[in-house]
């Protein structure tokens, strides 16, 4: 019997297949399954050709935004940076030009504007701002009369008319520059200020804001708005208060090298150097100092707010008037049957004022008075510099003619609080 044609080979040939037929069902599976995923993966494939596709689309746009907002963006820097200036801000009721350029209003005028554009360029030249040749637009706000009478008073200059002169000067000598009367009211000069202040900061072209008002507190609330922004430079005329070194803005004097630029500041009393000229300004209180053996200086301190005040207070109490004896000497003879007024509370700086108009009437006992209390006047205080005569009230009296000549007003004698008598200095 042939042995492939027994039972055992045939079971053996089908098992075997079985084998093969299992094999390519596996093989199937696996061909399908390989299929499949390589139809997902061109799927994947297509898709991320099409994202591609919009990605580039989007970055070929995006770039040419880009290039368009960049070229925008540089034409409005330019449209910008072609009309940027600076701004110099001053309280001209509190910070002046010294007095060698106001002496000599026409020429010192243009020296002072020439000195002070200077000055804030040398500022310039240590920031991001020194490449650009920025126009500088000066605004100085002042009660041109008040400041005037106060100058004259204090011997900076002999007329009324140079303070015009020289604020018209001033404006006239560049397009830049304005000297602005902002006529009689304490609150004229600040609150112009403030509004051009504020103006000045909203407008992007303005780079920085140079402010000389360190003098007031006043300003303290509109500058803390701008705390810490570099764009505002406090200008020192006088020493800064506290409240404005705290708000954290860059502060300068302007003083380049040893040359002193348009804007100063007299100092206190206590501080006038024993000999040459003082720069003199205007601040609370009127002083004369005569160091021994110098020149005489006289320091006279005229505060409009608070001549303003005094003639509130003045008017409050009409008709009547302010007892000398009760204020200028602490009592009064007459004690409460005095006509005068006792009641007001004056401040300091008032008091200097109410010291002065009582220093415009004669003493009734002339050049002949020895009391140094005395608080009326023993010759005319503009002395050779007077405009009245022949009808100043010192001109024709019992003693003669009380103007006295530059030699008489020559000191002789020099009393220093705390000591008892006074020290002959000729």
């Amino acid at each position: 019997m042939n042995k492939s044609n027994s039972p055992g080979a045939m079971q053996y040939l089908c098992d075997r297949f079985d084998e093969f037929a299992d094999m390519d069902r596996e093989r199937n599976r696996l061909i399908i399954e390989l299929l499949r995923k390589l139809a997902d993966s061109e799927t994947f494939i297509k898709q991320l050709q099409l994202d591609l596709e919009d990605q580039t689309r989007s970055r070929t746009s995006y770039q040419q935004d880009a290039r368009d907002l960049q070229d925008k963006n540089r034409n409005w820097e330019q449209l910008i940076n072609k009309d940027s200036f600076v701004a110099v801000l001053i309280d001209g009721d509190g910070a002046k030009f010294l007095d060698g350029l106001l002496q000599d209003p026409t020429v010192g005028a243009v020296e002072a504007a020439s000195r002070l554009k200077q000055a804030v360029k040398d500022y310039l030249e240590a920031t991001a701002l020194a490449y650009m040749d920025l126009p500088v637009l000066v605004r100085v706000y002042a009660n041109l009369n008040g400041l005037a009478k106060a100058l004259r008073l204090s011997n900076v200059i002999e007329h009324d008319d140079n303070m015009q002169v020289f604020a018209e000067t001033f404006t006239n000598s560049r397009w830049e520059l304005d000297f602005v009367n902002v006529g009689h009211g304490k609150e004229n000069a600040d609150s112009k200020l403030r509004k051009m202040l504020n103006h000045f900061m909203k407008n992007i072209q303005c780079k920085r804001v140079f402010f000389a008002g360190c003098h007031d507190n006043s300003y303290l609330h509109d500058l803390r708005e701008h705390a810490g922004d570099e764009r505002v430079v406090l200008v020192e005329t006088t020493a800064a208060e506290p409240g404005f070194r705290s708000l954290n803005l860059p502060i300068t004097r302007f003083d380049n090298k040893g040359t002193r630029a348009g804007v100063d500041a007299v100092p206190k009393a206590g501080s006038i150097p024993s000999g040459g000229a003082a720069e003199n300004y205007i601040i609370r209180i009127c002083y004369t100092i005569v160091p021994f053996g110098g020149k005489r200086h006289s320091v006279r301190e005229c505060s409009i707010p608070a001549q303003d005040s005094y003639s509130t207070k003045l008017d409050e109490i009409k008709p009547k008037v302010f007892c000398n004896k009760f204020y200028l000497t602490g009592t009064c003879t007459w004690g409460d049957k005095c006509d005068k007024d006792h009641s007001t509370e004056l401040t300091p700086a008032e008091l200097a004022i109410h010291r002065y108009k009582a220093r415009t009437n004669l003493c009734g006992n002339g050049p002949d008075c020895y009391d140094y209390n005395c608080y009326m006047s023993h010759h005319c205080m503009y002395g050779p510099n007077c405009t009245r005569a022949p009808n100043c009230k010192f001109a024709k009296t019992q003693w003669g003619d009380l103007h006295l000549s530059k030699e008489d007003l020559k000191p002789a004698t020099r009393w220093t609080e705390g000591e008892d008598t006074p020290k002959n200095l000729q």
